[in-house]
């Protein structure tokens, strides 16, 4: 299919509408599933890998890293090689990468395979948004994008109770391999049910300059946070403002770049909606990371209740986000999304005085606040951004609120990785310095109770979504 054919087909076309719903939902769901049943495994792998916390941190965070580097680039490559072709090498890296974890041997080759899957999920987030927003259109699209938040958030709660309860029954090894099934069936979707492409019909260049530039920008800022207190880890941090500097200037400058920096600077609704997910996603992905550390090793809990503590934040969010989407189609998103941020703040409040005798129910009693505010927050914010864009370059707009998110949870969980190294200077977690790692979870969870009232400002400060809306073209029309 061509393009405008693909356009043609999809519109007022409810069944393949709903197909690519399902197979985009699905790859939505397996990417937070594979990312979030690590985090309850990581004191398991950290005894059997005789791993301090500093390198079994880098379990989650090798993910996220890898995702960060590449979702630029794999945007850009899916505006010119086809979203679908992109997605779908995406999906069948993951599922290689898993059944390599799986059979790992030391805590390097756990680490490499969790690289891996960074590079197969940086293609899906790259592109799964970017399809939904060209299927469905304007007036439905939110309620669309609802179900995809929704399965995002399935696939975080799910992440906790299949890591605990494999973790704690059959071993850890078994989390990645229960993963398989689920991504060979959306590679048998994808191929059967998913129909057409969704490519630039003029090709654009590929700025190969601006990701590598890119890609130091993000190695070395979150080494050199790895690497705080130290001389190195300084100059680490010094080299990732150099790099930075250097991507805008070239961003700026060349002709194609993979971001349109003054374009987002000058749609203050895409902007605001950017920085806000930057700073909540920040915030609360390492949340399940610290409350894991925090129950497992100071309140002794094991695996499997652990998980289950842990899940009511996605279950809410779950529940919410479809609901919320359609809200958004009817509801400025700056007061949905500002009601959340302030729900967050409320959580991440109710988590500032964590200390050895506080009752195990805060903790569900958090995640409540904190899934409502997400719930109120997500899908609103990705409608706005998404909206407030022409279709052309959709995969690169996709990958830049993506972004925006994963670049959050790298940030916040390479500033958690720089707490625990000052505070507990590399050392295995024993009952001796239970002291310290509980002053880095409060720490930690201060900045991020920040990070949710600044949000909080950005969502309300952004105005209003339909005051940027322009007219969307035909379908088989250019735009």
């Amino acid at each position: 299919m061509t393009q405008a054919e693909t356009d043609a087909y999809y519109h007022n076309n409810r069944a393949a509408q709903r197909i690519a719903l399902i197979v985009v939902c699905l790859g939505s769901f397996l990417n937070p599933l594979i990312l979030s049943s690590v985090h309850v495994a990581v004191p398991t792998i950290a005894n059997e890998f005789q791993a301090d916390a500093v390198l079994v941190s880098w379990v989650p965070t090798a993910f996220l890293l890898t995702t960060v580097v590449l979702m630029l680039p794999f945007g850009k490559l899916a505006d010119i090689q086809g979203r679908k072709k992109t997605y779908l090498r995406g999906i069948t890296i993951l599922c290689l990468a898993s059944l390599l974890a799986a059979a790992s041997q030391n805590i390097w080759w756990l680490i490499g395979c969790r690289v891996l899957q960074g590079v197969g999920a940086a293609q899906v987030f790259g592109t799964g948004m970017a399809i939904i927003t060209a299927v469905f259109p304007r007036e439905q699209r939110g309620g669309a994008l609802g179900y995809v938040a929704a399965s995002v958030y399935v696939g975080l709660f799910s992440g906790p109770l299949v890591g605990g309860f494999f973790t704690e029954h059959f071993g850890w090894r078994s989390i990645f391999l229960f993963q398989l099934p689920l991504s060979i069936l959306v590679i048998a979707l994808t191929l059967w049910k998913l129909k057409g492409d969704w490519k630039a019909e003029v090709k654009p260049t590929f700025d190969v300059t601006g990701a590598l530039v890119f890609a130091g920008w993000a190695i070395s800022v979150l080494l050199g946070l790895s690497a705080m207190p130290s001389w190195g880890g300084a100059a680490t941090l010094l080299l990732s403002l150099a790099f930075g500097w250097l991507f805008l200037y070239h961003q700026n400058r060349v002709e194609q770049p993979l971001v349109q920096v003054q374009a987002i600077r000058a749609n203050r609704v895409f902007s605001f909606s950017l920085i806000s997910s930057f700073l909540l996603y920040s915030a609360t992905f390492p949340v399940t990371f610290l409350l894991s550390l925090y129950l497992q090793y100071i309140k002794g809990v094991p695996p499997g209740l652990a998980g289950q503590l842990l899940v009511v934040q996605a279950v809410i969010m779950a529940i919410l986000a479809p609901f919320t989407g359609k809200l958004s189609d009817r509801y400025e998103p700056r007061l949905l999304t500002t009601f959340g941020s302030l729900s967050i703040a409320t959580g991440f409040g109710i988590l500032l005085g964590l200390g050895y005798d506080t009752p195990n129910y805060m903790v569900p009693l958090s995640q409540v606040f904190i899934g409502i505010g997400f719930g109120f927050f997500s899908t609103p914010n990705n409608n706005a951004a998404m909206s407030s864009l022409r279709r052309a370059g959709l995969s690169m707009a996709s990958a830049t609120v993506n972004l925006s998110r994963t670049l959050g949870n790298m940030i916040g969980m390479g500033i958690v990785m720089m707490i625990i190294a000052i505070m507990m200077n590399d050392e295995p977690i024993t009952p001796a310095n239970y002291d310290s790692l509980l002053s880095s979870i409060r720490l930690a969870l201060s900045l991020s109770f920040g990070y949710a009232l600044v949000a909080a400002w950005f969502c309300y400060a952004r105005g209003n979504m339909r005051d940027s809306l322009e007219p969307e073209p035909e379908p088989g029309t250019q735009s």
